[in-house]
């Protein structure tokens, strides 16, 4: 199955073409190879398989690339692989959350599975789940994934991958650091204008936690607050008076 990892322990990226051919091989090395020089990454070792040391092989390709390509300093072959030193860059990109390397195809991957591979690898950027966030703002999660379904790919990704323990795609949200800033600061603002209208409309404390616990979708700029949060706390009355009775 192909794969791909950077470690920046050893400041070196690992790639798995199983499942490639030929011409998808070489221009993904040869992508990766001008990537790992961009960030001062040092090795690069790839992963084809049992070698097959025939002319059109991912193995010959690789050989040649090796050979030809002027950003590389060397490389020594590895069991079912091999590993090129890529050539010193005295000024390269930084390693941080905006570092990326573009995805790549896998001719022979099931074609009914959504593979990370193919998408763009940002390997330094955290991010978060909805449930993550969720949990650390005290907020429902309806109101995270729709407060993320408006931020732009930077912010937060809603993505389609395959998981290998249960056999589906499925779809999960990647929210990033400037996303969660973003849900947090808008929680915020919209938490205090709704625990502001409670107060006038005098609402328990029990209320004013379901009244939340309920709020689903983010406050808009154009919207009344107030007829919203008093259809809301009327909704908690009739549900806690019902339980009463």
């Amino acid at each position: 199955m192909a794969d791909q990892r950077f470690n920046q322990q050893y400041n070196s990226f690992w790639i798995d073409l199983h499942k490639c051919i030929t011409s998808e091989a070489v221009a993904i090395v040869n992508a990766r190879i001008e990537e790992c020089h961009q960030y001062g990454i040092e090795k690069l070792e790839i992963i084809y398989g049992t070698p097959d040391r025939y002319e059109g092989s991912i193995q010959a390709a690789i050989s040649e690339i090796v050979q030809i390509n002027h950003l590389v300093n060397g490389a020594d072959e590895i069991h079912a692989g091999i590993i090129i030193t890529i050539k010193d860059n005295p000024n390269p990109s930084l390693q941080d959350e905006g570092m990326f390397f573009r995805g790549f195809e896998a001719a022979y991957e099931n074609r009914h599975r959504t593979m990370e591979h193919t998408n763009i690898y940002y390997p330094l950027r955290k991010s978060f789940t909805t449930f993550e966030i969720s949990k650390n703002l005290n907020c429902p999660i309806e109101y995270v994934r729709n407060v993320a379904n408006n931020l732009s790919d930077d912010y937060a990704e809603s993505k389609t991958v395959y998981n290998q323990h249960n056999y589906r795609d499925e779809t999960t949200w990647y929210i990033y650091k400037a996303g969660y800033e973003f849900i947090q600061n808008k929680w915020k603002q919209d938490k205090d204008m709704v625990c502001e209208e409670l107060k006038i409309l005098k609402a328990s404390d029990v209320e004013t936690d379901y009244v939340l616990k309920s709020f689903k979708t983010p406050l808009s700029s154009n919207q009344k607050v107030k007829s919203r949060v008093s259809a809301a706390l009327k909704r908690c009355q009739g549900k806690i008076h019902k339980k009463e009775g």
